[in-house]
């Protein structure tokens, strides 16, 4: 007696991790029937439109935390070079010029101090900008690196282009646009493999085996997916569902913000 075939486990909707799922919707696409129903091929562009935006949410996530990382080093490096003109008026006047020369730079090129780092982003990289530009105007740039050395103004020049460039006020200009969350666009992707799955178990005659052979070599892909994934697999899709609160927030040299970021982590 053949074997029942079955279609919910196809057709009721699968539970698929963002990272795989370009991979799975083109092993649909090479697996799809020769005698492929037009129908049956819209459905399969559509499973493959929905990966591109999956994978296009990922690459968002990429960015924002290439920004993470920019605004750190900017932080970083204007506190660095604060910080070793700090330690140079610490040196007792008698025994070094470079002391007076330290107190001096400081109060022109941080009259304010260094609390800019702890802006919003892009408020911390304007006024990191406009100091950049009074430093050299005062041309302070020179006698900050004859005072405490040459790497110190380079660094946080460099850092300022760099988190400029990462926020979109640099030359290229940052690519924005309107985008689901991660977890609606992976539910509209199980969607349109259901339908998928659906139009094709709609041309199963169980009576005939080349026609459940179509169905079931269509369908392999899925059944591969499922049974090469791992406990640990398990784990992450549960936290990418329900994204855990973090026991304690990452120290940063100052809020990022929500102005223009998009942060997909709770997506």
């Amino acid at each position: 007696m053949a074997a029942t075939l079955l279609y919910g486990p196809y057709t009721d909707g699968i539970r698929v991790q963002a990272r795989i799922a370009m991979a799975l919707a083109r092993e649909l696409r090479n697996a799809r029937p020769r005698n492929v129903r037009e129908k049956e091929r819209e459905a399969l562009e559509a499973i493959l439109e929905q990966a591109q935006v999956i994978d296009d949410i990922i690459k968002t996530e990429k960015d924002v935390q290439t920004i993470r990382e920019q605004f750190i080093a900017f932080g970083q490096c204007w506190g660095g070079m604060h910080d070793a003109l700090v330690a140079k008026t610490r040196l007792p006047a008698g025994v070094t010029a470079s002391s007076a020369t330290a107190t001096r730079i400081l109060e022109k090129a941080f009259p304010e101090g260094i609390a800019f780092i702890r802006f919003e982003a892009p408020a911390a990289w304007g006024e990191g900008n406009r100091r950049l530009q009074h430093i050299v105007e005062l041309k302070l740039d020179r006698e900050i690196d004859a005072c405490v050395g040459v790497d110190y103004f380079t660094a946080a020049r460099d850092a300022t282009a760099a988190l400029g460039e990462a926020i979109g006020t640099g030359e290229r200009p940052r690519v924005r646009s309107s985008r689901p969350s991660k977890k609606d666009a992976l539910f509209v992707f199980s969607r349109a493999i259901s339908k998928y799955a659906r139009l094709l178990s709609a041309e199963v005659d169980e009576t005939d085996a080349e026609s459940i052979e179509r169905f079931q070599k269509a369908v392999a892909p899925i059944d591969t997916y499922r049974s090469t994934r791992t406990a640990r697999e398990e784990e992450d899709e549960e936290q990418e569902e329900q994204p855990a609160t973090p026991v304690a927030p990452i120290p940063t040299p100052g809020p990022i913000g929500d102005g223009p970021f998009v942060d997909d982590r709770e997506s």
